[in-house]
Protein backbone atom coordinates (compact mmCIF):
# COMPACT_ATOMS: atom_id res chain seq x y z
CA UNK A 1 0.00 0.00 0.00
CA UNK A 2 3.16 2.52 0.35
CA UNK A 3 4.28 1.28 -2.78
CA UNK A 4 0.84 2.68 -4.16
CA UNK A 5 0.63 6.00 -2.52
CA UNK A 6 4.53 6.18 -3.84
CA UNK A 7 3.18 5.64 -7.14
CA UNK A 8 0.39 8.10 -7.07
CA UNK A 9 2.72 10.97 -6.63
CA UNK A 10 5.12 10.00 -8.45
CA UNK A 11 2.22 10.14 -10.88
CA UNK A 12 1.22 13.79 -9.80
CA UNK A 13 4.43 15.08 -11.25
CA UNK A 14 3.08 14.76 -14.54
CA UNK A 15 0.26 17.40 -13.87
CA UNK A 16 1.77 21.06 -13.70
CA UNK A 17 2.24 22.50 -10.20
CA UNK A 18 0.14 25.56 -10.54
CA UNK A 19 -2.82 22.55 -11.19
CA UNK A 20 -2.21 20.34 -8.48
CA UNK A 21 -1.17 23.33 -5.77
CA UNK A 22 -4.48 25.05 -6.21
CA UNK A 23 -5.68 22.09 -3.55
CA UNK A 24 -3.10 23.08 -1.13
CA UNK A 25 -4.32 26.98 -1.43
CA UNK A 26 -7.58 26.48 -1.17
CA UNK A 27 -7.19 23.98 1.58
CA UNK A 28 -4.92 25.97 3.48
CA UNK A 29 -7.48 29.07 3.00
CA UNK A 30 -9.51 27.71 5.34
CA UNK A 31 -8.06 25.71 7.47
CA UNK A 32 -7.01 28.36 9.72
CA UNK A 33 -9.88 30.81 9.69
CA UNK A 34 -13.48 29.89 11.19
CA UNK A 35 -14.66 33.36 9.98
CA UNK A 36 -13.53 31.89 6.17
CA UNK A 37 -15.02 28.83 6.44
CA UNK A 38 -18.42 30.46 8.67
CA UNK A 39 -18.73 32.79 5.23
CA UNK A 40 -18.46 29.62 2.43
CA UNK A 41 -20.84 28.19 4.40
CA UNK A 42 -23.44 30.72 3.92
CA UNK A 43 -22.79 31.03 0.64
CA UNK A 44 -23.54 27.52 0.28
CA UNK A 45 -27.32 28.08 2.12
CA UNK A 46 -28.04 31.00 -0.40
CA UNK A 47 -27.32 27.91 -2.83
CA UNK A 48 -29.92 26.60 -1.25
CA UNK A 49 -27.86 23.29 -0.87
CA UNK A 50 -29.16 20.43 1.70
CA UNK A 51 -25.97 19.78 3.34
CA UNK A 52 -23.62 22.24 4.48
CA UNK A 53 -20.09 21.11 3.78
CA UNK A 54 -16.56 22.30 4.70
CA UNK A 55 -13.26 21.92 3.16
CA UNK A 56 -11.39 19.46 3.99
CA UNK A 57 -7.69 19.78 5.47
CA UNK A 58 -4.40 18.69 3.30
CA UNK A 59 -1.62 16.89 5.04
CA UNK A 60 0.91 16.08 2.37
CA UNK A 61 2.25 12.74 4.74
CA UNK A 62 -1.51 11.44 4.85
CA UNK A 63 -1.71 9.09 2.04
CA UNK A 64 -5.30 9.82 0.84
CA UNK A 65 -5.43 12.98 1.86
CA UNK A 66 -4.80 14.51 -1.20
CA UNK A 67 -7.64 13.01 -3.20
CA UNK A 68 -10.07 13.33 -0.45
CA UNK A 69 -9.19 16.92 -0.31
CA UNK A 70 -9.78 17.28 -4.40
CA UNK A 71 -12.69 15.50 -4.57
CA UNK A 72 -14.37 17.74 -1.77
CA UNK A 73 -13.17 20.78 -3.53
CA UNK A 74 -15.01 19.46 -6.48
CA UNK A 75 -18.12 18.89 -4.93
CA UNK A 76 -18.44 22.50 -3.50
CA UNK A 77 -16.93 24.07 -7.03
CA UNK A 78 -20.09 26.41 -7.63
CA UNK A 79 -20.21 27.68 -3.39
CA UNK A 80 -15.73 27.88 -3.85
CA UNK A 81 -16.55 30.43 -7.46
CA UNK A 82 -18.81 32.62 -5.69
CA UNK A 83 -16.86 32.54 -2.27
CA UNK A 84 -13.66 33.29 -4.00
CA UNK A 85 -15.55 36.18 -6.44
CA UNK A 86 -16.94 37.57 -3.51
CA UNK A 87 -13.84 37.53 -1.04
CA UNK A 88 -11.13 36.84 -2.99
CA UNK A 89 -8.32 37.98 -4.75
CA UNK A 90 -7.87 38.17 -8.83
CA UNK A 91 -5.91 34.87 -8.35
CA UNK A 92 -7.90 32.94 -6.27
CA UNK A 93 -10.37 34.09 -8.99
CA UNK A 94 -8.41 32.92 -11.86
CA UNK A 95 -7.42 29.33 -10.24
CA UNK A 96 -11.30 28.77 -10.62
CA UNK A 97 -11.44 29.22 -14.21
CA UNK A 98 -13.04 26.37 -16.31
CA UNK A 99 -9.99 24.53 -17.38
CA UNK A 100 -9.02 24.26 -14.53
CA UNK A 101 -11.85 22.55 -13.19
CA UNK A 102 -11.60 20.12 -16.39
CA UNK A 103 -8.23 19.56 -15.10
CA UNK A 104 -8.70 18.84 -11.63
CA UNK A 105 -11.84 16.80 -12.58
CA UNK A 106 -9.70 14.57 -15.09
CA UNK A 107 -7.00 14.54 -12.20
CA UNK A 108 -9.71 13.27 -9.53
CA UNK A 109 -10.74 10.75 -11.82
CA UNK A 110 -7.45 8.95 -12.04
CA UNK A 111 -6.58 9.42 -8.51
CA UNK A 112 -9.83 7.86 -7.61
CA UNK A 113 -8.61 4.81 -9.45
CA UNK A 114 -5.68 4.41 -7.82
CA UNK A 115 -6.55 5.11 -4.10
CA UNK A 116 -9.40 3.01 -4.37
CA UNK A 117 -7.18 0.20 -3.60
CA UNK A 118 -4.82 2.46 -0.87
CA UNK A 119 -8.67 3.13 0.50
CA UNK A 120 -10.16 -0.05 0.01
CA UNK A 121 -11.16 -1.45 3.73
CA UNK A 122 -10.62 -5.20 2.78
CA UNK A 123 -7.49 -4.53 1.28
CA UNK A 124 -6.19 -2.74 4.65
CA UNK A 125 -7.51 -5.57 7.19
CA UNK A 126 -4.60 -7.36 8.70
CA UNK A 127 -6.34 -10.74 7.66
CA UNK A 128 -5.40 -10.24 3.97
CA UNK A 129 -3.53 -13.14 2.66
CA UNK A 130 -1.08 -13.19 0.14
CA UNK A 131 -2.91 -14.49 -2.78
CA UNK A 132 -5.40 -11.79 -2.40
CA UNK A 133 -3.07 -8.88 -2.53
CA UNK A 134 -1.54 -10.11 -5.46
CA UNK A 135 -4.63 -10.39 -6.88
CA UNK A 136 -5.75 -6.66 -6.33
CA UNK A 137 -2.54 -5.45 -7.21
CA UNK A 138 -2.76 -7.21 -10.64
CA UNK A 139 -6.22 -5.70 -10.88
CA UNK A 140 -4.50 -2.08 -10.58
CA UNK A 141 -2.59 -2.60 -13.20
CA UNK A 142 -5.11 -4.01 -15.79
CA UNK A 143 -7.49 -1.31 -14.99
CA UNK A 144 -4.91 1.32 -15.07
CA UNK A 145 -3.67 -0.29 -18.49
CA UNK A 146 -7.43 -0.46 -20.41
CA UNK A 147 -7.19 3.03 -19.84
CA UNK A 148 -4.74 3.86 -22.61
CA UNK A 149 -4.88 0.81 -24.76
CA UNK A 150 -6.52 0.66 -28.04
CA UNK A 151 -9.62 -1.30 -28.07
CA UNK A 152 -8.28 -4.31 -29.34
CA UNK A 153 -5.65 -5.19 -26.94
CA UNK A 154 -7.64 -4.18 -23.93
CA UNK A 155 -8.01 -8.23 -23.85
CA UNK A 156 -4.31 -8.80 -22.73
CA UNK A 157 -3.92 -10.65 -19.75
CA UNK A 158 -2.10 -9.44 -16.93
CA UNK A 159 0.85 -11.26 -17.83
CA UNK A 160 0.85 -10.18 -21.42
CA UNK A 161 0.47 -6.40 -19.88
CA UNK A 162 3.12 -6.51 -17.29
CA UNK A 163 6.01 -7.57 -20.09
CA UNK A 164 5.29 -5.01 -22.64
CA UNK A 165 8.33 -1.33 -22.42
CA UNK A 166 6.21 0.98 -20.35
CA UNK A 167 7.99 4.33 -20.25
CA UNK A 168 7.43 7.80 -19.30
CA UNK A 169 6.36 8.51 -22.11
CA UNK A 170 5.02 7.19 -25.77
CA UNK A 171 8.20 5.67 -26.99
CA UNK A 172 8.11 3.58 -30.46
CA UNK A 173 7.81 0.08 -28.98
CA UNK A 174 4.61 1.05 -27.58
CA UNK A 175 2.80 2.82 -30.56
CA UNK A 176 1.09 -0.13 -31.95
CA UNK A 177 -0.66 -0.76 -28.03
CA UNK A 178 -1.52 2.50 -27.44
CA UNK A 179 -4.92 4.27 -28.26
CA UNK A 180 -4.44 8.04 -30.47
CA UNK A 181 -5.04 10.76 -28.36
CA UNK A 182 -8.74 11.23 -30.37
CA UNK A 183 -9.49 7.82 -29.21
CA UNK A 184 -8.49 8.44 -25.65
CA UNK A 185 -10.14 11.62 -24.87
CA UNK A 186 -13.38 9.87 -26.55
CA UNK A 187 -12.82 7.14 -24.32
CA UNK A 188 -12.43 8.97 -21.04
CA UNK A 189 -15.61 11.97 -21.90
CA UNK A 190 -17.95 8.34 -23.07
CA UNK A 191 -17.10 6.86 -19.50
CA UNK A 192 -17.75 10.24 -17.75
CA UNK A 193 -19.75 11.83 -19.05
CA UNK A 194 -19.92 14.82 -16.37
CA UNK A 195 -16.75 16.30 -17.83
CA UNK A 196 -18.21 16.56 -21.44
CA UNK A 197 -20.13 20.24 -20.78
CA UNK A 198 -16.69 21.01 -19.46
CA UNK A 199 -15.11 19.54 -23.09
CA UNK A 200 -16.68 21.76 -24.73
CA UNK A 201 -16.75 24.98 -23.44
CA UNK A 202 -12.86 25.28 -23.92
CA UNK A 203 -10.56 25.00 -26.70
CA UNK A 204 -9.50 22.67 -29.02
CA UNK A 205 -5.70 23.24 -28.04
CA UNK A 206 -6.41 23.34 -24.25
CA UNK A 207 -8.27 19.85 -24.49
CA UNK A 208 -5.34 18.17 -26.35
CA UNK A 209 -2.95 19.94 -23.47
CA UNK A 210 -5.41 18.79 -20.90
CA UNK A 211 -5.49 15.25 -22.22
CA UNK A 212 -2.38 14.77 -22.59
CA UNK A 213 -1.51 15.16 -19.12
CA UNK A 214 -3.57 12.68 -18.31
CA UNK A 215 -2.09 10.35 -20.87
CA UNK A 216 1.73 10.88 -19.23
CA UNK A 217 -0.08 10.74 -16.04
CA UNK A 218 -1.26 6.94 -16.55
CA UNK A 219 2.45 5.93 -18.49
CA UNK A 220 3.77 7.54 -14.99
CA UNK A 221 1.93 5.63 -13.04
CA UNK A 222 2.18 1.94 -15.17
CA UNK A 223 6.32 2.64 -15.02
CA UNK A 224 6.34 2.75 -11.59
CA UNK A 225 3.60 0.49 -10.83
CA UNK A 226 5.99 -2.30 -13.00
CA UNK A 227 9.23 -0.84 -10.98
CA UNK A 228 7.54 -1.19 -7.41
CA UNK A 229 5.72 -4.55 -8.01
CA UNK A 230 7.31 -7.46 -7.04
CA UNK A 231 4.66 -9.99 -8.40
CA UNK A 232 7.38 -11.44 -10.46
CA UNK A 233 9.85 -12.55 -7.56
CA UNK A 234 10.26 -16.39 -6.86
CA UNK A 235 9.16 -16.05 -3.39
CA UNK A 236 5.96 -14.41 -4.71
CA UNK A 237 5.34 -16.67 -7.24
CA UNK A 238 5.83 -19.93 -4.87
CA UNK A 239 3.41 -18.43 -2.23
CA UNK A 240 0.28 -19.28 -4.29
CA UNK A 241 1.15 -22.87 -3.35
CA UNK A 242 0.62 -22.80 0.07
CA UNK A 243 -3.19 -21.46 -0.58
CA UNK A 244 -3.72 -24.40 -2.78
CA UNK A 245 -5.85 -22.44 -5.54
CA UNK A 246 -4.24 -23.73 -8.65
CA UNK A 247 -5.48 -26.77 -10.71
CA UNK A 248 -2.28 -27.75 -10.56
CA UNK A 249 0.22 -28.97 -7.93
CA UNK A 250 3.58 -27.76 -8.39
CA UNK A 251 6.32 -29.43 -6.68
CA UNK A 252 8.99 -26.53 -7.25
CA UNK A 253 7.74 -24.31 -5.49
CA UNK A 254 7.81 -26.02 -2.30
CA UNK A 255 11.32 -26.22 -3.21
CA UNK A 256 11.76 -22.51 -3.51
CA UNK A 257 9.75 -21.30 0.08
CA UNK A 258 11.83 -24.35 1.69
CA UNK A 259 15.51 -22.60 0.77
CA UNK A 260 13.93 -19.19 1.52
CA UNK A 261 12.25 -20.91 5.20
CA UNK A 262 15.48 -22.70 6.38
CA UNK A 263 15.04 -21.98 9.73
CA UNK A 264 11.50 -24.37 9.69
CA UNK A 265 12.62 -27.03 7.23
CA UNK A 266 16.74 -27.71 7.88
CA UNK A 267 18.62 -28.43 4.69
CA UNK A 268 18.89 -32.40 6.48
CA UNK A 269 15.26 -32.66 6.64
CA UNK A 270 14.88 -31.53 2.81
CA UNK A 271 14.03 -34.72 1.77
CA UNK A 272 11.38 -35.81 4.19
CA UNK A 273 9.37 -32.13 2.76
CA UNK A 274 9.62 -33.84 -0.72
CA UNK A 275 8.60 -36.97 0.49
CA UNK A 276 5.75 -35.08 1.67
CA UNK A 277 4.90 -33.32 -1.25
CA UNK A 278 4.63 -36.54 -3.39
CA UNK A 279 2.14 -37.72 -0.92
CA UNK A 280 0.39 -35.13 -0.56
CA UNK A 281 0.05 -34.00 -4.53
CA UNK A 282 -1.96 -37.54 -4.93
CA UNK A 283 -4.03 -36.81 -1.82
CA UNK A 284 -4.68 -33.43 -2.81
CA UNK A 285 -5.71 -34.56 -6.64
CA UNK A 286 -8.30 -36.70 -5.39
CA UNK A 287 -9.84 -34.17 -2.84
CA UNK A 288 -9.76 -31.43 -4.89
CA UNK A 289 -13.29 -30.31 -5.11
CA UNK A 290 -13.45 -30.33 -1.19
CA UNK A 291 -11.01 -28.05 -1.12
CA UNK A 292 -12.58 -25.29 -2.88
CA UNK A 293 -14.86 -25.54 0.50
CA UNK A 294 -12.28 -24.75 2.78
CA UNK A 295 -10.18 -21.36 3.73
CA UNK A 296 -6.41 -22.42 3.68
CA UNK A 297 -5.87 -22.33 7.62
CA UNK A 298 -8.41 -25.03 8.08
CA UNK A 299 -6.94 -27.00 5.07
CA UNK A 300 -3.25 -26.68 7.31
CA UNK A 301 -4.77 -27.81 10.22
CA UNK A 302 -6.56 -30.62 8.91
CA UNK A 303 -3.24 -31.92 6.87
CA UNK A 304 -0.50 -30.97 9.51
CA UNK A 305 -0.59 -34.39 11.11
CA UNK A 306 0.12 -35.86 8.02
CA UNK A 307 2.24 -33.36 6.08
CA UNK A 308 3.85 -31.42 9.23
CA UNK A 309 7.15 -29.97 6.84
CA UNK A 310 4.49 -28.64 4.28
CA UNK A 311 2.23 -26.90 6.88
CA UNK A 312 4.82 -25.18 8.57
CA UNK A 313 6.31 -23.43 5.43
CA UNK A 314 2.28 -22.82 4.23
CA UNK A 315 1.80 -20.99 7.72
CA UNK A 316 4.78 -19.16 7.61
CA UNK A 317 3.33 -17.86 4.54
CA UNK A 318 -0.29 -16.94 5.44
CA UNK A 319 1.65 -15.20 8.40
CA UNK A 320 3.66 -12.67 6.34
CA UNK A 321 2.69 -9.06 6.67
CA UNK A 322 1.25 -7.62 3.71
CA UNK A 323 1.54 -4.36 4.64
CA UNK A 324 2.64 -2.41 7.40
CA UNK A 325 -1.49 -1.48 8.65
CA UNK A 326 -1.42 -3.87 11.35
CA UNK A 327 1.85 -2.48 12.94
CA UNK A 328 0.77 1.19 12.30
CA UNK A 329 -2.74 0.29 13.85
CA UNK A 330 -0.41 -1.63 17.16
CA UNK A 331 0.92 1.71 17.78
CA UNK A 332 -2.06 3.63 17.64
CA UNK A 333 -3.28 1.49 20.08
CA UNK A 334 -0.39 2.19 22.54
CA UNK A 335 -1.03 5.48 22.25
CA UNK A 336 -4.36 4.86 23.55
CA UNK A 337 -3.12 2.40 26.28
CA UNK A 338 0.27 4.47 27.47
CA UNK A 339 -1.26 7.97 28.15
CA UNK A 340 0.11 11.23 30.28
CA UNK A 341 -2.01 9.22 33.23
CA UNK A 342 -0.20 5.86 32.56
CA UNK A 343 2.69 7.11 31.40
CA UNK A 344 4.72 4.30 34.51
CA UNK A 345 3.63 1.05 32.67
CA UNK A 346 6.63 -1.17 31.86
CA UNK A 347 6.85 -3.24 29.28
CA UNK A 348 5.15 -6.89 30.32
CA UNK A 349 2.03 -4.66 31.79
CA UNK A 350 1.56 -2.96 28.82
CA UNK A 351 1.56 -5.83 26.41
CA UNK A 352 -0.53 -7.29 29.03
CA UNK A 353 -2.89 -4.23 28.18
CA UNK A 354 -2.61 -4.26 24.69
CA UNK A 355 -3.83 -7.96 24.66
CA UNK A 356 -6.73 -7.25 26.81
CA UNK A 357 -7.74 -4.31 24.61
CA UNK A 358 -7.29 -5.74 21.28
CA UNK A 359 -8.74 -9.18 22.40
CA UNK A 360 -11.86 -6.58 23.68
CA UNK A 361 -11.83 -3.80 21.64
CA UNK A 362 -15.66 -3.29 20.97
CA UNK A 363 -15.98 -2.93 24.98
CA UNK A 364 -18.38 -6.56 24.84
CA UNK A 365 -16.20 -8.05 28.07
CA UNK A 366 -18.16 -10.39 29.45
CA UNK A 367 -16.45 -12.73 32.68
CA UNK A 368 -17.61 -16.42 31.53
CA UNK A 369 -17.76 -19.88 33.51
CA UNK A 370 -14.41 -21.29 31.99
CA UNK A 371 -12.55 -17.93 32.85
CA UNK A 372 -13.74 -18.03 36.03
CA UNK A 373 -12.58 -21.99 36.13
CA UNK A 374 -9.52 -21.46 34.60
CA UNK A 375 -8.48 -18.82 37.31
CA UNK A 376 -9.29 -21.59 40.52
CA UNK A 377 -7.51 -24.16 39.12
CA UNK A 378 -4.46 -22.10 39.00
CA UNK A 379 -3.08 -23.73 41.97
CA UNK A 380 -1.64 -22.68 45.57
CA UNK A 381 0.57 -19.86 44.58
CA UNK A 382 -0.64 -16.52 46.57
CA UNK A 383 -1.64 -13.39 44.79
CA UNK A 384 -0.25 -10.89 47.06
CA UNK A 385 -3.22 -8.99 48.71
CA UNK A 386 -4.00 -5.79 48.62
CA UNK A 387 -2.03 -4.74 45.80
CA UNK A 388 -4.99 -2.47 43.95
CA UNK A 389 -4.70 0.84 45.38
CA UNK A 390 -8.21 2.60 46.28
CA UNK A 391 -9.48 4.99 43.61
CA UNK A 392 -12.88 6.47 42.33
CA UNK A 393 -13.29 3.90 39.71
CA UNK A 394 -12.32 0.29 41.23
CA UNK A 395 -12.17 -0.25 45.31
CA UNK A 396 -12.34 -3.58 46.16
CA UNK A 397 -13.06 -2.99 49.65
CA UNK A 398 -16.08 -2.06 48.63
CA UNK A 399 -16.67 -5.04 46.24
CA UNK A 400 -16.17 -7.80 49.27
CA UNK A 401 -18.65 -5.57 51.19
CA UNK A 402 -21.24 -5.83 48.95
CA UNK A 403 -20.94 -9.89 48.24
CA UNK A 404 -20.50 -10.56 51.86
CA UNK A 405 -23.77 -8.58 52.42
CA UNK A 406 -25.49 -9.75 49.32
CA UNK A 407 -24.78 -13.43 50.06
CA UNK A 408 -24.18 -13.53 54.00
CA UNK A 409 -20.85 -15.05 54.04
CA UNK A 410 -19.11 -15.92 57.40
CA UNK A 411 -15.40 -16.25 57.22
CA UNK A 412 -13.57 -19.89 57.26
CA UNK A 413 -10.35 -20.85 58.59
CA UNK A 414 -8.33 -23.57 55.82
CA UNK A 415 -4.70 -23.93 55.34
CA UNK A 416 -4.99 -25.09 51.98
CA UNK A 417 -6.55 -21.69 51.00
CA UNK A 418 -6.17 -20.28 47.60
CA UNK A 419 -6.08 -16.25 48.89
CA UNK A 420 -8.43 -14.42 46.43
CA UNK A 421 -8.20 -10.43 45.73
CA UNK A 422 -11.09 -10.53 46.52
CA UNK A 423 -12.11 -12.60 49.60
CA UNK A 424 -9.79 -12.60 51.67
CA UNK A 425 -11.16 -15.14 54.56
CA UNK A 426 -12.80 -17.16 51.94
CA UNK A 427 -11.09 -19.66 49.94
CA UNK A 428 -11.82 -19.42 46.14
CA UNK A 429 -12.56 -23.39 45.81
CA UNK A 430 -15.54 -22.35 48.26
CA UNK A 431 -16.40 -19.15 46.17
CA UNK A 432 -17.19 -20.74 43.64
CA UNK A 433 -19.27 -23.58 45.34
CA UNK A 434 -21.98 -21.35 45.65
CA UNK A 435 -23.78 -20.61 42.43
CA UNK A 436 -25.57 -17.16 43.64
CA UNK A 437 -21.83 -16.21 44.73
CA UNK A 438 -20.03 -16.99 41.54
CA UNK A 439 -22.64 -14.73 39.66
CA UNK A 440 -22.27 -12.22 42.06
CA UNK A 441 -18.55 -12.54 41.58
CA UNK A 442 -18.71 -13.06 38.13
CA UNK A 443 -20.61 -9.48 37.29
CA UNK A 444 -18.51 -7.45 39.54
CA UNK A 445 -14.99 -8.97 38.19
CA UNK A 446 -16.84 -8.01 35.12
CA UNK A 447 -17.11 -4.64 35.48
CA UNK A 448 -14.42 -3.94 37.29
CA UNK A 449 -12.12 -5.08 34.61
CA UNK A 450 -14.15 -3.22 32.17
CA UNK A 451 -13.67 0.18 33.69
CA UNK A 452 -9.66 -0.65 33.72
CA UNK A 453 -10.02 -1.39 29.87
CA UNK A 454 -11.67 0.98 28.88
CA UNK A 455 -11.31 4.03 31.32
CA UNK A 456 -7.53 5.90 32.44
CA UNK A 457 -6.33 4.44 35.86
CA UNK A 458 -3.17 5.81 37.53
CA UNK A 459 0.10 3.63 36.54
CA UNK A 460 0.30 1.65 39.96
CA UNK A 461 -3.39 0.65 39.81
CA UNK A 462 -2.74 0.02 36.23
CA UNK A 463 0.26 -2.81 37.12
CA UNK A 464 -1.52 -4.15 39.64
CA UNK A 465 -4.30 -5.00 37.54
CA UNK A 466 -2.85 -5.65 34.41
CA UNK A 467 -0.50 -8.52 36.16
CA UNK A 468 -3.57 -10.24 38.10
CA UNK A 469 -5.56 -9.97 34.29
CA UNK A 470 -3.17 -11.99 32.97
CA UNK A 471 -2.88 -14.19 35.46
CA UNK A 472 -6.98 -14.47 34.88
CA UNK A 473 -6.97 -14.79 31.19
CA UNK A 474 -4.14 -16.89 30.60
CA UNK A 475 -6.19 -18.49 27.95
CA UNK A 476 -5.61 -15.72 25.13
Amino acid sequence: MHNLNLICKAALDTFPSNITNIVNRICSHFSYSAIRRAKLAKIQRILKRETILEILTYTPVRWLSYCNALSRIIELWDPLKEYFRKYGDQKDQEQMSKENELCLRLLLILLSKLTYYTGNKKFQTSHLYYKDVIKHLKQSFIVFAQLILHKEKRNLSFEDLFQLPWSNDESEEMVLYLSTSDEFMENIINDHSSIKGLVEGIGSEYQGITFGHCKSFILKALFVMKEKYTINEPIIKASKAAFLTDNQFEKDDWVILSKQFTNLIPSNEQHLLLAETDRFRIEYLQNQADAKYRTPAALWNYFQDDYPYMTRIAKAVMVLPQSSVSIERVFAQLKSLKNERRSRLNAENLRASLLLFQKHDDGNFEITNKMLDSYGSLGKKPIKKNVVRKSQSLDPNSMIEEVKTNSQLTSKENNDSFPSPFFENQTFAETLQDPNLKQQLQLLMNNALTSFLFSGLRSTETASISKHSLTLFNYL
